[in-house]
């Protein structure tokens, strides 16, 4: 069992192998499939605090590198996401970005 397979994929396997019920019928991958929307929402969601301490501090506690190498993997995830038509993956990656961003363009006000 591969746990998280693409969705996509799990459908083109299962018709090939005339299965009648494919994984993605499955209620747990239903239920990770809607969940990794939140998850997708909730993770730079969840970086709005350090984005308001770097904005408003006078002396924020923030490595540039760090975040720096935060945005080009979230880029390259973004990437991937796209190759590979998968919008949860698309969805939080730009929405990293943009916290990222928001971090490096504060720091720097």
């Amino acid at each position: 069992m591969l746990p998280l397979k693409h969705i996509h994929k799990r459908k083109k396997l299962a018709a090939a192998s005339n299965s009648k019920k494919h994984s993605s019928q499955k209620f747990s991958y239903q239920f990770l499939d809607h969940l990794i929307y939140f998850a997708s929402f909730a993770g730079p969601v969840m970086t709005i605090p350090q984005i308001y301490d770097v904005w408003t501090s006078k002396d924020p506690s923030v490595n540039e590198i760090t975040w720096g190498s935060y945005i080009i993997i979230a880029f390259i995830w973004l990437y991937y996401g796209i190759i590979h038509k998968e919008k949860p993956i698309i969805l939080s990656n730009v929405l990293w970005i943009v916290a990222e961003a928001a971090v490096l363009v504060g720091l720097h006000k």
